[in-house]
């Protein structure tokens, strides 16, 4: 079973970004949901279908590291 205190282990160990916010309240927003969340994940690629909607949640997050 994987942990998501494990979370940043693995990511430095594979020159992953990550960043950590203020409340999982906070990052259910900028998610687009009304509940907390303890994970998220951005990805980017160009052909799909959710381009728009994956930037608008990467600014949004963007917002909770500043």
């Amino acid at each position: 079973m994987f942990s998501v205190t494990e979370c940043p282990n693995s990511f430095s160990y594979k020159n992953v970004p990550y960043v950590f916010v203020e409340s999982k309240a906070a990052l259910g927003r900028a998610c687009g949901v009304t509940r907390p969340v303890i994970a998220a994940s951005v990805t980017t690629n160009e052909q799909r279908e959710l381009q728009s909607q994956i930037q608008t949640i990467k600014r949004a997050i963007d917002k909770l590291m500043y």
